[in-house]
């Protein structure tokens, strides 16, 4: 339950980029999206936050990521592919503000969805009405 240490997929101890999910299942899906279009995507480290919130100081990030980066020098650049919720959207926001000085942070929310398992789900539904 220590919130620093959460679930994470690292099959290369020389990745640079960091991809960042408020769930696993979202973490999953993205892989599974990745998998699917063939892109390389086992070349960077996932990680899956457990859960997001926003504070009042703008230099909170979550502790499964501070924990994470300080344990992995080598990161580069973080993708954020947190919800599109306001809590998602405001914990976005909250992290790229307190790390864009020392990383390269982009926001990649789904492009449809609540989370990455929606947008995962919308796109196995319009396959299977594709081959209708």
């Amino acid at each position: 339950s220590d919130k620093r240490f959460s679930f994470k997929l690292c099959l290369s101890d020389e990745a640079n980029s960091l991809h960042v999910f408020e769930a696993v299942i979202d973490l999953m899906s993205y892989i599974t999206l990745a998998v699917k279009a063939h892109s390389e995507w086992y070349y960077d480290d996932y990680l899956s936050l457990g859960g997001v919130y926003a504070t009042d100081n703008k230099q909170d990030i979550p502790l499964a990521l501070n924990a994470y980066i300080e344990r992995h020098p080598n990161v580069k650049t973080i993708y954020l592919h947190l919800d599109n919720d306001e809590i998602g959207r405001k914990a976005t926001e909250q992290i790229i503000e307190a790390l864009q000085d020392r990383y390269t942070v982009l926001d990649e929310p789904p492009k449809s969805g609540k989370d990455y398992n929606d947008y995962l789900q919308n796109e196995i539904r319009k396959r299977k009405e594709q081959t209708r």
